[in-house]
């Protein structure tokens, strides 16, 4: 009876020594004696005991009252201590400490908080230098959302941001490597070149983030995935080997940004022990004002009915099949319908001339074209699998779609759930679209309306920079 006392005494130490670290809470010498100095115990049980108070604060970033206020769920089915409700389930679920659920409300210090990046853990190297390493090049969609779009909000607090492809160089790489105080690794592949600089780094004492974006570190999911869905990456093996090099990565790594809740989740649920910090997409409003003047002048026409359909890469040839048979119908019902097809999707060929005619393919040339080729669309349409692996994907397209006040109409999944609501900003499906498509096809003004409000919903969540 008394080693399993000891042993729940233990445990709730560790869970407690967890909280204090990831908040900041103890000096590193003190991180260094620990479980070494009796003195530690003693902090971990008046931190707590203040935490059960109703009007608790810390730092200036937490305050138990207004974490309440602003999360009704909570504070209607409260069953812990405000405090302890967020660092255990709060945070994870894409909570702010003082109330509201998206990262942009908070303060600066907040968000780097939420990025996981503080000046005191970057042992070596400048704590204002932020560098990102990647094998992938600049035109992937990866390093524009994951790396620049963040890059404009660190630079615009007096951070100075690098990005270095470590399969090309460049002149400046070794300099850039020394002096970064955090460095942030986004989608590392297998080779010999980055075993090297992780080894290098993670011995240097550095601050170092794994970035994901993707769920794809679950050998377990890798048959839900779009790429093998569409049948583009038909040895699945392929997927699971490198599922397998990503979950090591993390373990190793210990701490990632996670781009959605269900990454966070699904990271937890793998290797509990990891520190996950959601920091999730959004777009600069710098970026945004480019697209001002197309948002000013939007019109829904009348006489063609124009939807967008918005298949990225060819991985998304399963998705786009689940409502290809609709889109068809509804084509024949109308002659005032045309259909533009943005990406690689390889469906809708070989029709009936009467058909393909009414079908434009749109090259993907650069982004800001890309945007504004979104802007002279009624509607975009954006069908995904409803599969675990989807779940977790990042609600880019209702972001993209909104910068032109252009409404969505996207499969119900978490993350679009999380900023859309049905029938104001945007419009889901569930298991066929032509019921939806008919309903705006006979009222268009639902569609302008719907529109402004992602592009306002968007405007003021976007990053400040």
């Amino acid at each position: 009876m008394k080693e399993d006392s000891m042993a729940i005494r233990s445990k709730k130490n560790r869970i407690r020594y967890f909280i204090l670290k990831k908040y900041k809470l103890l000096t590193r010498s003190e991180y260094i004696e620990f479980p070494k100095d009796s003195r530690f115990f003693s902090k971990l049980r008046s931190l707590f005991k203040l935490a059960e108070e109703p009007n608790f604060s810390l730092n200036k970033t937490f305050n138990a009252r207004a974490y309440l206020e602003n999360n009704y769920d909570i504070k209607q089915n409260w069953d812990l201590p405000p405090f302890l409700h967020f660092v255990l389930h709060g945070y994870k679920e894409g909570r702010t400490l003082a109330g509201g659920r998206l990262i942009q409300k908070t303060s600066d210090e907040l968000y780097l908080f939420y990025a996981g990046i503080n000046s005191a853990r970057s042992l070596k190297g400048n704590p204002n230098r932020i560098l990102y390493l990647s094998p992938l090049p600049t035109s992937d969609g990866v390093i524009r959302w994951r790396i620049e779009f963040q890059k404009a909000y660190f630079e615009s607090q007096g951070k100075k941001v690098d990005y270095e492809n470590y399969l090309h160089p460049s002149i400046n790489f070794e300099t850039n490597l020394k002096e970064a105080g955090t460095i942030i690794i986004v989608r590392p592949s297998e080779n010999k070149y980055y075993y090297e600089i992780k080894n290098s780094i993670l011995s240097s004492g550095k601050d170092v983030i794994l970035d994901l974006d993707d769920l794809i570190f679950d050998e377990n999911l890798v048959h839900l995935s779009g790429g093998y869905l569409s049948r583009k990456v038909p040895n699945i093996q392929i997927l699971k080997d490198r599922a397998n090099f990503m979950l090591q990565e993390i373990a190793t790594i210990g701490r990632v940004n996670c781009s959605t809740v269900g990454l966070v989740e699904q990271v937890s649920k793998l290797i509990p022990d990891v520190e996950t910090n959601l920091l999730k997409n959004n777009i600069p409003s710098s970026y945004i004002s480019k697209f001002a003047a197309a948002n000013k002048n939007k019109e829904i026409t009348t006489e063609i009915f124009k939807i967008l359909i918005i298949s990225g890469t060819y991985t998304h040839n399963y998705d786009c099949s689940l409502v290809y048979c609709d889109l068809l119908n509804f084509l024949i019902r109308h002659e005032d319908v045309s259909i533009s097809i943005m990406g690689r999707c390889e469906l809708f060929e070989e029709l009936p001339e009467k058909l393909a005619r009414k079908i434009t393919r749109l090259d993907y040339s650069d982004y800001d074209n890309y945007i504004n080729e979104i802007s002279n669309h009624d509607l975009v349409c954006y069908p995904l699998d409803k599969n675990q692996f989807n779940a977790c994907k990042s609600n880019i397209k209702y972001l993209e779609a909104a910068l032109t006040s252009t409404p969505i109409l996207v499969s119900k999944l978490d993350e679009f759930i999380s900023v859309i609501k049905n029938g104001e900003n945007g419009f889901f499906f569930e298991d066929s679209v032509i019921e939806q498509l008919e309903h705006l096809y006979k009222n268009r003004n639902e569609l302008k309306t719907a529109g402004s409000r992602a592009y306002q919903a968007v405007l003021l969540n976007s990053i400040k920079d």
